[in-house]
C-alpha cells in the first residue's frame, strides 16, 4: 500500500483533518503527509476547507494512481543519492 492510499484510507471519515491527524492515523510520517497534500489538493483528491493554520482538508473522489507515479518521479531514490542533484 502506498503512502497515498494510506493518506487517503486515512481521510475516509466525514469531518476535516489535519496534517498532523492524518499522519497520526495513517502511519506515514507528518513531513510526507504535508508534502502530498499539496499534491493531492491539485489531483483533486483532497480539499482545503480551513485555510488558516492549522489547515484542515477533506477527502474528495479522483483517481490518485497519477499523483502516485508523479510522486515516485520526482523524488530521489534515496536522500543520500546526491549525484542526481549534480
Amino acid at each position: 500500500m502506498s503512502h497515498v492510499d494510506k493518506i487517503l484510507a486515512a481521510m475516509d471519515g466525514p469531518s476535516p483533518m489535519t496534517s498532523t491527524q492524518i499522519a497520526s492515523a495513517s502511519g506515514v510520517p507528518s513531513s510526507l503527509v504535508s508534502m502530498y497534500m499539496a499534491r493531492l489538493c491539485m489531483a483533486g483528491k483532497a480539499t482545503c476547507v480551513k485555510r488558516k493554520r492549522p489547515r484542515a482538508y477533506v477527502r474528495t473522489n479522483a483517481p490518485a494512481e497519477a499523483i502516485v507515479s508523479e510522486a515516485r518521479r520526482t523524488q530521489p531514490v534515496s536522500v543520500f543519492d546526491l549525484r542526481r542533484f549534480s
